[in-house]
């Protein structure tokens, strides 16, 4: 526990609308596409930690070219043949559910998170039953069973 007694506690801000991969290059000058993707990446890293500093626990970045790939794969999950052929949801719901998003008609992003942590947890699923080499073969401090063991009951 600590002892915040004389101190003024707040909750973190959030700030819906950052651009996180905005920043200068080592010229000085705002830096552009050419930039390495390993300095950008540092550039992002660190307007990250300075938001956090500042007291900012919760951001949203808004479509930043850099989130590309990130929302690709999400698309990818949710509109995936091994997500929407197991019927929970229909497609043309999801694909609502996107252009809605997409267009700032309507704020989905609550419903494609659940979408997106179903499909990303049936795939773990799927995958751990394909290949169970993941799984411990015995239970920590415990022998390997004998055959005698295995055999009986």
């Amino acid at each position: 526990m600590i002892d915040l007694r004389g101190y003024t506690v707040l909750p973190g801000w959030i700030d819906t609308h950052v651009h996180l991969d905005s920043h200068f290059d080592r010229t000085g000058r705002i830096a552009t596409r050419s930039e390495s993707p390993a300095e950008a990446a540092l550039a992002i890293a660190d307007n990250a930690w300075v938001t956090l500093i500042a007291g900012f626990t919760t951001v949203q970045s808004v479509g930043a070219p850099s989130e590309a790939p990130l929302r690709d794969m999400i698309r990818d999950l949710i509109l995936g043949q091994s997500f929407l052929s197991r019927g929970i949801v229909s497609p043309s719901f999801v694909q609502h559910l996107l252009r809605e998003h997409e267009t700032g008609r309507r704020d989905n992003q609550t419903w494609l998170w659940s979408l997106l942590v179903l499909a990303m947890w049936l795939e773990d699923t799927r995958n751990a039953r394909a290949s169970p080499s993941h799984l411990p073969s015995r239970l920590p401090g415990r022998s390997e069973p004998d055959q005698q063991s295995l055999t009986e009951g």
